[in-house]
């Protein structure tokens, strides 16, 4: 079952630097197991998470996490647990017309992400946090884009 993110200012972890980290893309990120809140999956946790794991990026970034991303991992749509579920519980809503077009934005930014990660990997860590931060960059555009989307799901469907 996907767990939910509080997304009222609550952190539900910290990396020991004072900043929120999402328990979905732990992972993703390191060794460390996927905790759980015993709560379901909402929109809202969705989009908290996924702006949690952009900033968990920038830190990456300004070498503030010692954890290694897993490049590979990071590749996959499917192994989030956003990913989880839109393979999973979220196939409720495959019938909405929009749908196909949430896997695809989210399996987009997933490889945009982990290309983005191997450059920081080469060495280039500012190039990546200039995108990061960048609303115009294919990273910005594409997150932009998912969130949109998960928005868009959030009003049509306000119990999910």
């Amino acid at each position: 079952m996907i767990r939910q993110v509080h997304v009222n200012g609550s952190r539900i972890s910290g990396n020991g630097e004072g900043t929120p980290v999402s328990h979905k893309f732990t992972g993703i990120l390191s060794s460390e197991p996927i905790s759980s809140l015993g709560k379901e999956m909402t929109f809202d946790g969705a989009i908290q998470a996924h702006s949690d794991w952009k900033v968990r990026l920038a830190n990456y970034c300004q070498g503030r996490l010692k954890e290694p991303i897993d490049i590979q991992k990071l590749k996959m749509d499917n192994v989030c647990e956003l990913g989880k579920w839109l393979y999973g519980e979220g196939r409720e809503y495959a019938t909405d017309p929009v749908y196909p077009e949430l896997v695809q934005a989210h399996a987009a930014f997933h490889r945009t992400a982990a290309r983005l990660a191997s450059i920081v990997e080469r060495g280039d860590a500012s190039t990546v946090l200039t995108q990061i931060q960048s609303r115009e960059s294919e990273f910005g555009a594409l997150s932009i884009r998912l969130v949109g989307i998960l928005m868009g799901f959030r009003s049509r469907y306000p119990n999910g």
